[in-house]
């Protein structure tokens, strides 16, 4: 993938990124204070995370086999003056403790992929990749969609950071 330009915004750095076949999207990253396993453990723990994830208002996994998920989500965004509301539907593919793989299977988006990837730094830090590229169906300039998503990733991740270190279940 292609980077465009680093912004930091509370530890999270982020990278503006084009896919292979042309998408743009968003690169995000983070330490973590936590091990491995306590990682992996709140970030697949789906049907918690509206929680203490902002926004998120649903997230339901539909149907689980092996390492394969139909997880369903709904979240709340906004630009400016604007609110709306926004569901999807993933198929989530996981290689225990290494990566979250997540394709749109339904919902509010033409597209919506990406990856989740944890690698240990050492026995109790972590380091967390988060990759998306997404578009909406309604209309919104490309700019729009990344200055909404530059402006809420951060706040999701901070918030899956202070889960994992809190050591909160």
């Amino acid at each position: 993938m292609q980077q465009e330009g680093v912004i930091e915004a509370n530890d999270v750095n982020i990278v503006e990124i084009r896919t292979p076949d042309g998408k743009e999207g968003l690169m995000a990253e983070m330490k973590v204070m936590g091990t491995i396993n306590r990682t992996w453990e709140v970030i697949t723990d789906y049907n918690s995370l509206p929680d203490f994830i902002p926004d998120l208002k649903v997230s339901r996994v539909m149907e689980r086999r092996d390492n394969e998920i139909i997880l369903y989500q709904e979240g709340e965004s906004g630009f400016l003056v604007f609110r709306f509301r926004v569901d999807v539907t993933v198929k989530i593919v996981e290689h225990h403790h290494r990566s979250i793989e997540f394709t749109k299977v339904d919902g509010d988006f033409d597209f919506f992929e990406g990856e989740w990837r944890i690698e240990p730094l050492s026995s109790n830090e972590t380091l967390i990749v988060y990759t998306l590229a997404a578009k909406p169906k309604f209309y919104a300039p490309g700019w729009v969609v990344r200055a909404m998503m530059k402006r809420d990733i951060p706040r999701r991740m901070n918030a899956l950071r202070e889960r994992i270190e809190r050591g909160i279940p």
